[in-house]
């Protein structure tokens, strides 16, 4: 079963980010609402996540408050309860940090208390 397309809603926001991990612009919708309907909050990092989509390429997006009705963006970041499979490469023309939510969270650290943990340990798993 494919994870996108998929609509989210937090807070009184909706977005719906389709098979291609876009999002077309509505009228009177912005970066901070996609992010809080997406994420859950509009941090700095989450509004970052968003790209503009210029042609066949994407761009940063300078002003975040400058999205206009029909522009495309393109959301690159994790998602929600996305499966690890389907993060996806930068797109085309990107050559900026990327978010630290692109990356896959971190393994937690082995506790020598636990005995599965010591196992694992034992036989180099």
């Amino acid at each position: 079963m494919a994870y996108l397309p998929k609509t989210f809603t937090r807070h009184g926001y909706q977005v719906t980010v389709d098979a291609k991990r876009e999002i077309l612009v509505k009228p009177g919708d912005w970066l901070s609402k996609y992010s809080m309907a997406i994420w859950g909050d509009f941090t700095d990092e989450h509004i970052k996540a968003f790209m503009l989509k210029r042609g066949i390429s994407y761009v940063t997006i300078e002003n975040k408050d400058l999205i206009k009705a029909g522009d495309t963006l393109y959301v690159f970041s994790r998602l929600p309860d996305e499966p690890p499979r389907f993060w996806v490469r930068p797109p085309p023309g990107w050559n900026a940090p990327l978010p630290r939510s692109y990356y896959p969270p971190p393994e937690p650290a082995p506790d020598p208390a636990n005995p599965i943990d010591r196992i694992k340990k034992y036989f180099g798993w």
